[in-house]
């Protein structure tokens, strides 16, 4: 059975990434406490668990100069024991017919395995390079940081993301 995610599968799923990617616990904490979105994510069940997921969050995105409904798909992962049975096809199949009946023009990912995707029919949309910093404390901190106090300046930091993110597309539309 494939369907839509529930609130009461929250936990099943977080232990389910936890399985699959090597996510701090306070990063998988964060996500499922703050972008966990059970109306923009599907699973697939056989035996009565949660053997096959996919999880995203809906945002705003800009495209050329229109801002559209978009999911960011944040993962995507398969019960070891349950891979090669066809259950991330299924479920990729459900999500992607039925993602704009709930709100998503766009659906947004970066793979971490491309041929995983092409196999749904999925293409990169551009060519893009993925870098590693093994020790990020050998940066300056001055280059890599300006110290402001987020709650006293959030207007001035969205007005710098406008300026910025306005001459690209692909970028997320933020809000206060």
């Amino acid at each position: 059975m494939i369907r839509w995610t529930k609130w009461c599968d929250r936990e099943e799923i977080r232990n389910l990434w936890h399985l699959r990617f090597s996510d701090s616990e306070p990063f998988i904490d964060w996500f499922f406490r703050e972008r966990f979105s059970p109306d923009h994510s599907a699973v697939s069940i056989e035996d009565g668990r949660i053997v096959s997921s996919i999880q995203s969050y809906p945002v705003h995105i800009r495209i050329r100069d229109a801002i559209l409904p978009c999911t960011i798909i944040a993962g995507v992962s398969t019960v070891p024991a349950y891979e090669g049975h066809g259950h991330m096809g299924r479920t990729m199949r459900f999500y992607m017919n039925g993602i704009g009946a709930r709100g998503g023009a766009v659906v947004s990912y970066r793979p971490e395995i491309i041929s995983m995707y092409s196999g749904f029919g999925h293409y990169p949309v551009s060519r893009t390079a993925y870098f590693h910093i093994d020790d990020p404390g050998s940066l300056a901190a001055e280059t890599c940081a300006v110290p402001l106090d987020l709650r006293n300046n959030e207007a001035a930091i969205q007005a710098c993301y406008f300026r910025f993110s306005r001459y690209y597309s692909g970028m997320i539309s933020r809000s206060l």
